[in-house]
């Protein structure tokens, strides 16, 4: 059985199972499986509810996670091992995430929960089933476009997690995630994880590999393990916590650096910085062409926690970044600063002649899943509007000579 990709709209649409948490039996299965896991006690649990687990390598698990198989349609879904004990408020925070009322939702980038496992055999953990997603960067961005339309995307959804009370607290790179289905074609859109006898091989990916630019793709946010959710009526909490405080001492926020571990802070300001930080570390200082960014990214991360943007400000800023930029910014090629003269060169010819064949064919600069602007109709509603403003403003004219010839008595000529 191989397991195809299938974009994720289409998976979520159809998904009709339950979150309500499903209780496998109590019959034990084998303690480990063949490569030595700890998942071996939960492959029956698993078949129970109708997914098959593949026994991938071992990096996969160190990342909390493993590749599954749902069998009713053949779809490669990732499966995490949570434990209720460690993360106590993970599993109600995604499982609100995924409610159908938030769930639809365009502004939602929270990846969503198709079902909720519990074992009698382990109270302490539960399966959380989602969709196989990729790292944002795999593969590359090739547009300063594509990167604009991720950082939008991003941005959206943490003031929508922000709007429902929701502190995010999770920034790692390894956390922002990319439904990579649209980028291959759909007999060769899988990620060649080919699953049998319950063992995966991973192979490199093969087939033609769009360009985010004609293909757009929706961005996520994973991995709640540190988030917090507060009451509605709470306009700015503070909160204190030592561990997280701990854990984010890398990001060297000023918060922590002045009070320390045990200093009390606001959840969302701190996501702010921490969102700031993690797009100057990974994009600014890494990629040229970006620069325009700057003023937005340092005030994300000012000093003051009282003086950085809420999420819905920056939102506002950054679209108004967005609408002063020049139109050919977008359409540049993104070039990493350490690129070598010569690569930059070649890669430069080949992005004109691209790009002149996707404006040509109507893609815009910024691939927003869903939105499509058709060059040559959109060149026609141009014309049409300058027709019927120079038909106008010739009429005005016709007008205008009429009435000096009766006030003045002379005529004028319009040739």
């Amino acid at each position: 059985m191989n397991a195809a990709y299938t974009p994720l709209a289409s998976i979520i649409e159809d998904e009709e199972e339950s979150h309500s948490p499903y209780e496998c039996s109590q019959q034990e299965p084998e303690s480990y499986d063949s490569s030595g896991s700890a998942w071996g006690r939960y492959i029956e649990c698993l078949r129970e509810r109708g997914y098959t687990l593949c026994s991938c390598d071992s990096s996969i698990e160190s990342q909390g996670g493993y590749h599954a198989t749902r069998e009713r349609d053949g779809t490669l879904v990732s499966v995490k091992l949570l434990n209720k004990e460690e993360y106590p408020s993970e599993e109600s925070i995604i499982s609100f995430l995924s409610s159908p009322a938030l769930r639809c939702n365009p502004q939602n980038h929270c990846v969503p929960v198709y079902d909720i496992i519990e074992s009698s055999l382990d109270l302490d953990h539960i399966i959380l089933v989602m969709p196989d997603l990729t790292q944002y960067d795999d593969p590359p961005f090739s547009t300063v476009g594509e990167v604009l339309e991720f950082l939008r995307q991003v941005f959206e959804g943490l003031e929508f997690m922000h709007r429902n009370k929701v502190a995010y607290r999770s920034y790692n790179s390894h956390n922002l995630k990319m439904d990579v289905s649209p980028l291959y074609d759909n007999d060769s859109r899988n990620d060649n994880i080919h699953v049998t006898d319950d063992h995966c091989h991973n192979h490199k990916r093969k087939g033609k590999q769009h360009a985010r630019t004609t293909h757009p793709v929706k961005y996520y946010l994973s991995d709640f393990s540190q988030s917090r959710s507060f009451d509605s009526g709470e306009a700015k909490p503070r909160i204190s916590d030592p561990f997280w405080s701990r854990l984010v001492a890398n990001a060297a926020v000023p918060e922590f650096r002045s009070g320390g571990p045990l200093a009390s802070f606001d959840p969302f300001s701190t996501d702010v910085y921490l969102l700031g930080d993690l797009i100057r570390k990974n994009f600014l200082a890494v990629f040229r062409r970006l620069s325009f960014m700057w003023p937005l990214i340092l005030a994300m991360c000012n000093e003051d926690p009282e003086a950085r943007p809420t999420t819905d400000q920056f939102v506002r800023l950054y679209d108004d970044v967005l609408r002063k930029l020049p139109w050919y910014i977008p359409r540049k090629r993104l070039c990493d600063r350490l690129e070598k003269l010569h690569t930059t060169v070649v890669e430069e010819v080949k992005h004109v002649v691209r790009s002149a064949w996707w404006i040509a064919r109507g893609y815009p600069a910024l691939p927003t899943p869903g939105v499509r602007v058709y060059f040559f109709s959109h060149l026609l509603v141009c014309l049409n509007r300058r027709w019927k403003r120079l038909r106008r403003d010739w009429g005005s004219a016709i007008g205008l000579a009429a009435d000096w010839q009766m006030r003045f008595g002379f005529s004028l000529s319009i040739a």
